[in-house]
């Protein structure tokens, strides 16, 4: 029997047990459908090469939660920081309003007193998303050397954020017209 004829006895016999599968981890019906069918495509275009029904149940079990992990890095929720002319979002704003808010601030200005090397590591991974790899390219230095800068630049920006602002931030009763209290003027 050819792997093309064994999908749809697949389907009968995994189909709603993957369904299950998923929708205990994403709680959500047609997502969870979605997500059963792309592990089937999958299935269809690299059929196992196995020759136990152990082995197989393994193998589904492993594409489907593969399959779970690129949709969750498809929705990955991402918030970004604010750029440097949205500190004021509102005339008056209230106090602690939104603590958030306050430490997107500091850490804009703080950014700016890191060393130039972890900065710009650190703005390229985390606030512009680009990949370790194109950074390593864009830098002229290893991809582990990339990792180490971005590393060792969030240190120290957790360091000079904790050294200012500690557990409770009051930066925004400082704040400038300008924008951020940490912001050179």
């Amino acid at each position: 029997m050819t792997a093309s004829a064994l999908i749809p006895d697949l389907w009968q016999d995994y189909h709603q047990r993957l369904t299950h599968y998923v929708l205990k981890r994403i709680h959500n019906q047609s997502d969870a459908e979605d997500i059963v069918q792309t592990v089937f495509l999958k299935i269809q275009q690299q059929p196992p090469q196995l020759k136990t029904i152990p082995q197989l149940e393994a193998w589904l079990l492993q594409v489907t939660k593969n399959t779970l992990v690129d949709y969750w890095r498809k929705i990955k929720p991402t918030t970004p920081l604010l750029d440097e002319h949205d500190y004021v979002l509102e005339e008056d704003p209230e106090p602690n309003e939104n603590p958030w808010l306050n430490l997107s601030c500091c850490l804009l200005a703080m950014m700016q007193d890191l060393p130039d090397k972890y900065r710009q590591a650190v703005e390229l991974a985390d606030l512009k998303e680009v990949k370790h790899k194109d950074i390593a390219h864009m830098m002229g230095i290893s991809e582990s050397g990339v990792k180490s800068r971005v590393k060792r630049g969030r240190e120290k920006l957790r360091d000079l954020l904790v050294s200012c602002c500690g557990s409770d931030c009051t930066c925004h009763e400082k704040t400038t017209e300008q924008g951020c209290c940490h912001q050179s003027v």
